[in-house]
């Protein structure tokens, strides 16, 4: 039996390898398909877009979130054990629950700030603790969302409010977070915004996802009188 083989410029590839790759890329479209389709997300509306940045009216939705002293870049796998836990069954019910997203991270600090640009870590907060929250599914209210049996782990509503936000793609690195952060702040300056909170980090994908289709964003909290602002201005 003679061996098909496929030739490219460089090299040759053998069909078993060749029908390899293809399954690996069907599965790998089904995994990701299943993914964007699967996973639910706070409710906003979008308001208006200025500079590459999203004005989002994001209505209240509950979270359980954690806070932990370490890194930037390792907050959120050392929250994420403990958290995902809580969603299997470790709960007041033993009642396992659907992930949703993003998956947020901040300094943990709760204390609104008027914000001057650059921000720089350390400021108002604790430069090496950070929380770490995961989204809840919407069906459940705080008098009907299974309590946490861990006591690191607290359940609480996050009321609506409006935020400009940055949507970026690529790895999961200070560096690349800090980027974003500077533009969108420097953005909400030159339109004379000022941010009424701590910037927020949100990643919307898991750690398996390629780099460059990753959805990441860096989010924070402004007045709701900037946005009237802002969506009356683009309307003109």
């Amino acid at each position: 039996m003679r061996k098909l083989i496929l030739h490219t410029a460089n090299n040759e590839i053998t069909m078993p390898r060749f029908a390899f790759f293809i399954c690996f890329i069907a599965v790998f479209s089904m995994l990701i398909s299943h993914h964007v389709e699967a996973l639910e997300e706070p409710t906003y509306e979008l308001n208006t877009e200025f500079d590459g940045i999203e004005i989002r009216h994001y209505d209240p939705f509950l979270v359980a979130r954690m806070t932990v002293s370490s890194d930037f870049n390792n907050a959120g796998q050392e929250a994420h054990d403990v958290l995902l836990d809580y969603l299997s069954g470790n709960n007041s019910q033993n009642q396992k629950m659907r992930m949703a997203v993003p998956v947020n991270q901040e300094p943990a600090s709760g204390e609104k700030i008027a914000m001057a640009v650059p921000v720089m870590q350390g400021q108002n907060q604790r430069p090496d603790q950070f929380t770490v929250s995961f989204v809840l599914p919407s069906k459940y209210t705080l008098e009907t969302i299974p309590q946490p049996n861990d006591p690191r782990v607290t359940v609480t509503e996050i009321p609506g409010k409006i935020m400009a936000v940055k949507r970026y793609s690529g790895f999961w690195t200070q560096e690349n977070y800090r980027d974003n952060e500077q533009t969108l702040l420097s953005a909400l300056k030159r339109h004379q915004i000022r941010p009424i909170d701590q910037p927020v980090y949100a990643r919307y994908n898991p750690p398996w996802w390629p780099w460059f289709m990753r959805r990441n964003e860096v989010m924070v909290s402004i007045e709701p009188s900037a946005a009237s602002t802002l969506d009356k201005t683009s309307q003109n």
